[in-house]
C-alpha cells in the first residue's frame, strides 16, 4: 500500500497573459484570593468596559519618503466583518437569546466576574478530548486495531487544572491541562494548528504595526481559494501522489504569473503562503481539492530594503481566465467557469481582525483529522465507508503543510532590520477600475463553509494565545498577564465547584459561556 510522503514539484507557465510591468515566573506569589463565591450579581456586571487588548508595538517611528501617493486607493476593499464574517470573541452584553437561561454569561461578563471572583472555565470542545463514538470505530476499523488501542490513539487526558492568578482581575483562573494525546487526537492537531496560525500573525501584525505611519494606505491580506473541477478531485482515488504534484504544478504556474504582475525586478519579491486541502470540510470522505493562498500586498526590495505597498483589489475575471488557462495547459477538463474566491482581511491591530487572521491561517492549515471528527458527530459509522482504505489511510497520512514564498520564508530575518526598512506606495488602479472590482467582490463571495468549519471548534480564550510568548503565562478570560500558582487535580475542581466556586463551559450554539455542575449537568436551580 503507497502512503503519501510529500511532493514539490517545478514547473513553469507559458504563453499565459501577462501583466504590464508595474514556567513560574520570578518573584513572590500574589496575595492569595479568596476561593469561595456562592452568588453574584450579574446586573452590577453591565456597566463595566469591555476587553481593551492593548498592543505593544510601537508607533513612533521615523517619517519616510513615499511615492506616487494613489487618490483613489485608499478606501477599505470589500470586507464584511473580516474574512470570517463573524463576531470577535469579545462578545458584547445582549440579552439571552429565546430558550437560553440566566445561567449563561457572555464573555464580557465573564471577564467582569473574574474581577468580583474565583472562576474555573473549560477552554475546549468536549469533543476534541473524547471524539464521538463513530469517529473512534473508523480509525479503530481503518488501521484494524483492537479496541482498546482505537481509544487511547484517539482520546486525550485532563490531568489536571491550572491555576493562575490573573494580574488584571486580582482573582484565580482555573483550566485545564490537557495531554496524553494520541496520534489521532482531536485536540492534538487542533493545538498544532493554533501553534502555527499564532506565530504568523503575530510576525504580520508586528511588520504592520511598524509599517503603518510608512504606508498611510492599508497593508492586506488578500485571502484566494483556487479550486479544481470534481473529476480531477476524484482521481485522488487512483493516483494519489500524482494527482496531488498536478495540483502542485497548477499553483507554481499561477505563482509565477502572479510575479509577473507585480514585479518589476529580480531584486523584489512577494509574500505569500500556500495551502493545499484535498477533502471537503463537510463531508471529508469526498475528494475536494484547492488551494488556499493568503498574500500580503507588499512586495520586498532586497536591494534597498525597502517594502512597496501595492492595492490588494484584484480582478476577478482575469483571475478565473487565468486560473482555467493555466488547468487546461495541464491537461484538466474545465466547466466554462471556474471557481475564484478572492476576499480581504486588513492586518492591523484592531481586534476583529486579529482575530479574523488568526482564524484564517488556523483554517488554511487544519487537518482532516478535525473534519472527520466533526463528520462524526452528526452521522454513525458504516462500513461502506471504508470502500477505498487506501485512498483513506494516504488521506490521513497526508501532512497539510503551510508553503512559504518570497520574503514571507524569512519574515523573521526581515523583522530584526525593522528599523533600517524604507516603504513606498505605487499608485496601481484608477478610480473607475477600483469601482469595477468591487462589483466583482460583490457577486463573487468566499468559502461561508470555513466560517461554520471554525465555530465547531472555537472558544473565545483561544485568540488570546496571540498576544503572549509560548513561555508566558496569561489569563485565558481576558488575555491579561498572570502567574501559574499550581496545578491542582480534577478532585480538587470537584470539591471547589462542590463549595460554590462557579464552573463555565463555552457553549459554541448559544455564543454563550453556561454554568455547568461537576457531573456535566446544566445548572438549572440557580439563577443569578
Amino acid at each position: 500500500m503507497k502512503v503519501y510522503s510529500g511532493v514539490s514539484p517545478h514547473n513553469h507557465l507559458d504563453n499565459l497573459p501577462s501583466a504590464p510591468s508595474l514556567p513560574l515566573p520570578s518573584g513572590g506569589l500574589p496575595p492569595k484570593a479568596p476561593t469561595e463565591q456562592n452568588s453574584f450579581d450579574k446586573s452590577s456586571l453591565r456597566d463595566k468596559s469591555l476587553l481593551n487588548v492593548c498592543s505593544s508595538l510601537s508607533n513612533d517611528l521615523d517619517d519616510i519618503l513615499l511615492r506616487d501617493l494613489s487618490l483613489d486607493d485608499g478606501q477599505q476593499p470589500y470586507v464584511q466583518g473580516g474574512d470570517m464574517r463573524m463576531s470577535p470573541p469579545c462578545i458584547s452584553t445582549t440579552p439571552s437569546p429565546e430558550g437560553v437561561g440566566a445561567y449563561t454569561l457572555t464573555q464580557r461578563e465573564l471577564i467582569d466576574l473574574h474581577r468580583e471572583a474565583d472562576v474555573i472555565i473549560q477552554t475546549h470542545n468536549d469533543i476534541l478530548v473524547n471524539p464521538p463514538k463513530g469517529f473512534v470505530e473508523f480509525i479503530q476499523k481503518l488501521f484494524d486495531l483492537d479496541e482498546l488501542n482505537a481509544k487511547l490513539i484517539t482520546s486525550a487526558v485532563i490531568d489536571g487544572f491550572y491555576k493562575v492568578f490573573c494580574e488584571e482581575g486580582h482573582h484565580v483562573v482555573y483550566y485545564p491541562k490537557i495531554s496524553n494525546m494520541g496520534k489521532f487526537n482531536p485536540y492534538r492537531k487542533h493545538k498544532t494548528a493554533k501553534r502555527s496560525s499564532s506565530r504568523i500573525v503575530k510576525s504580520l501584525l508586528e511588520l504592520a504595526g511598524y509599517l503603518q505611519n510608512k504606508v498611510k494606505k492599508g497593508i492586506y491580506l488578500i485571502a484566494l481559494e483556487l479550486t479544481f473541477p470534481k473529476d480531477f478531485s476524484y482521481k485522488l482515488f487512483d493516483d494519489f501522489d500524482g494527482t496531488i504534484k498536478k495540483a502542485m504544478a497548477c499553483f507554481k504556474d499561477f505563482y509565477d504569473w502572479f510575479k509577473s504582475l507585480k514585479l518589476r525586478s529580480k531584486d523584489e519579491e512577494l509574500g505569500l503562503t500556500d495551502n493545499l486541502h484535498l477533502w471537503s470540510s463537510k463531508n471529508p470522505f469526498e475528494p475536494h481539492i484547492h488551494h488556499h493562498v493568503n498574500i500580503v500586498n507588499l512586495i520586498w526590495k532586497r536591494d534597498q530594503r525597502k517594502f512597496i505597498r501595492f492595492s490588494p483589489k484584484l480582478d476577478v475575471d482575469k483571475l478565473q481566465d487565468v486560473w482555467k488557462k493555466i488547468l487546461q495547459k495541464h491537461g484538466i477538463e474545465t466547466p466554462e467557469n471556474v471557481d475564484v474566491h478572492v476576499r480581504f482581511i486588513e492586518i492591523c491591530n484592531k481586534w476583529e481582525n486579529k482575530n479574523d487572521l488568526f482564524r484564517r491561517f488556523r483554517y488554511c492549515g487544519r487537518s482532516v483529522i478535525l473534519d472527520f471528527c466533526r463528520y462524526f458527530e452528526d452521522h454513525e459509522f458504516d462500513d461502506s465507508l471504508l470502500s477505498n482504505k487506501e485512498y483513506l489511510i494516504n488521506l490521513l497520512s497526508y501532512i497539510n503543510r503551510r508553503h512559504n514564498y518570497g520574503w514571507l520564508r524569512y519574515i523573521s530575518r526581515i523583522l530584526k532590520l525593522l528599523d533600517e526598512i524604507w516603504a513606498e506606495e505605487m499608485d496601481d488602479f484608477t478610480k473607475e477600475e477600483e469601482e469595477l472590482i468591487l462589483k466583482d467582490l460583490e457577486r463573487l463571495h468566499g468559502f461561508d463553509d470555513e466560517a461554520e468549519e471554525l465555530k465547531q471548534f472555537d472558544t473565545p480564550s483561544e485568540f488570546l494565545e496571540l498576544f503572549y510568548n509560548a513561555k508566558d503565562w496569561y489569563c485565558p478570560i481576558c488575555g491579561s498577564k498572570a502567574k501559574l500558582l499550581d496545578v491542582v487535580t480534577v478532585d480538587t475542581i470537584s470539591n471547589l465547584i462542590n463549595k460554590g466556586v462557579l464552573y463555565f463551559r463555552w457553549d459554541q450554539n448559544r455564543h454563550r459561556w453556561v454554568r455547568f455542575l461537576g457531573c456535566g449537568c446544566y445548572e438549572k436551580k440557580e439563577t443569578f
